[in-house]
């Protein structure tokens, strides 16, 4: 799907008929993702109200079939969820992407530093998302598990998963870029250096969250 206009808040607070497409259901949902990934604004109480509805909405609804595609003998309610949680991936790989593109020819402190702002805010918009998509996790995901599928996660793992994978990785492909600023960081501080310690923190909170994927035998490449 092509990317939509961001929207603003004002426009957030109405959400779409509950008999609407979801060609635009995903629109509205899309918006408000651009929102809560890329702008400094909160959201107001009536927007995350609504956005969450919507969720929850679709989520519910009894559809017959896919009104995106068919797949096969799969039924209303595997389409609904399956629909979404492609879409979300998607745009959470598309974010991700453009956020490794502007890191792509930074170097050691000036690397760490953007690394870490981009890391925290995107962290910060994935626990909206956890909350906002949560009977996405209820409902469609838990089933998936459930039933097996390890390659479906839950919102905010599946957010981790596409950072590693299309950013993490990617960035120390080409050498230990990451790392290697991170190391003289820790030296700095061992040997009594007055250090950034909130961009310390950072990185390896990121680190640490990342290898814990690994841990939950999550495969990221």
């Amino acid at each position: 799907m092509a990317s939509q206009p961001s929207a603003t808040v004002a426009e957030l607070e109405n959400m779409p008929h509950h008999r609407a497409e979801f060609e635009e259901i995903w629109a509205y949902l899309y918006a408000g993702l651009e929102h809560i990934m890329t702008s400094e604004e909160r959201l107001s109480h009536r927007a995350y109200t609504a956005i969450h509805g919507t969720v929850y909405a679709y989520c519910t609804s009894p559809r017959k079939q896919s009104t995106a595609r068919s797949l096969g003998t799969r039924t209303g309610a595997d389409l609904v969820g399956e629909e979404l949680y492609k879409e979300l991936s998607t745009y959470l790989i598309s974010r991700v992407e453009r956020i490794q593109r502007k890191l792509a020819h930074k170097g050691d402190i000036e690397l760490l530093r953007d690394y870490a702002y981009e890391w925290d805010r995107y962290m910060r918009g994935a626990a909206s998302l956890r909350s906002l998509f949560s009977h996405l996790d209820r409902h469609w995901i838990k089933r998936e598990r459930d039933e097996g599928k390890k390659n479906i996660y839950e919102v905010h793992t599946l957010a981790l998963v596409q950072w590693k994978t299309h950013l993490f990785v990617p960035i120390q492909e080409s050498g230990p870029r990451l790392i290697i600023p991170l190391l003289k960081l820790i030296a700095q501080e061992r040997n009594g250096e007055v250090v950034d310690q909130n961009l310390l923190r950072t990185v390896t909170d990121s680190f640490s969250r990342l290898r814990k994927l690994e841990v939950m035998g999550v495969t990221t490449t």
